[in-house]
């Protein structure tokens, strides 16, 4: 390992714990580095030329406007590549039964069309509560209440399942220090929070209506499905926050620059 210290660092009279860690920067002559004289090679790198992590020779005069996070950062590129790790697939469909609900996780999809770079999706669209009433007396004689049979599903437009994720989870420090930093495993979180809310959250009830009048039914069953709709609304809000909203960028700042810089 090289011992040299940037003038720039010789000036700030302290050294940047880059140049000290034992192994990560190495001087291109080291049996470690590479060629090309005058530059320094991350570890691990091999050959006389090429390679993204290369940076000025302390000595050199680029190193004066060198900013030690540069090190840091490249570095950090370097074991993010060592720790990646494969992304999430869903290749099988499957199903489990959740609060009386039928969940069913279908495979992933490639290629959808308008849905921007990938999307899980939640869809409740079978399920209800209906009624038979006495057209004589106006009551109702039975209710029938279908549980809910929910499908999520992970579909890719323009994006990459082993792509690096662009926010959130996947961005997190300790998503990058374990290796899952992909776009398939931001999207399989999404699934993993969709599924967790409905197994902590029983859905709405459908109240007892037999012998009820009809208008009293027909009250229950707009009040069962708005709070049905909301229940499922929460459930994407949750996955939202909990998956989007963390990591660096945070989806809504990702979103608030890439705002900025098409007004530029």
């Amino acid at each position: 390992m090289c011992d040299c210290i940037p003038s720039s660092q010789r000036s700030r009279g302290e050294l940047h714990p880059g140049w000290l860690s034992g192994g990560r920067v190495v001087h291109p002559d080291a049996p470690a580095g590479g060629g090309g004289a005058g530059l320094f090679r991350l570890p691990g790198s091999t050959g006389t030329g090429g390679g993204s992590a290369l940076l000025p020779h302390p000595d050199a005069p680029a190193a004066g406007d060198l900013d030690p996070r540069r090190l840091d950062a490249a570095q950090g590129e370097v074991d993010k590549e060592k720790k990646r790790l494969p992304a999430p697939v869903v290749e099988r469909e499957s199903t489990q039964t959740v609060q009386g609900m039928t969940v069913l996780l279908l495979p992933d999809l490639q290629g959808v069309p308008g849905v921007g770079s990938a999307t899980t999706l939640l869809d409740e669209s079978e399920g209800g509560a209906s009624y038979v009433h006495d057209k004589g007396t106006g009551k109702v004689l039975t209710v029938t209440v279908v549980p809910w049979k929910v499908t999520i599903q992970t579909c890719y437009g323009t994006g990459d399942a082993n792509a690096d994720a662009a926010y959130g989870r996947g961005t997190t420090d300790d998503d990058i220090k374990a290796g899952r930093i992909t776009l398939g495993f931001h999207e399989s979180c999404h699934r993993d929070d969709l599924i967790a809310y409905l197994k902590q959250h029983a859905p709405p009830t459908f109240a007892e209506m037999v012998g009820k009048p009809k208008a009293e039914a027909d009250a229950e069953i707009a009040r069962y499905k708005t709070a049905s709709k909301a229940y499922f609304k929460a459930a994407r809000a949750h996955s939202e926050a909990v998956t989007d909203e963390t990591g660096k960028p945070k989806r809504s700042e990702y979103l608030a620059a890439q705002a900025a810089a098409k007004k530029k």
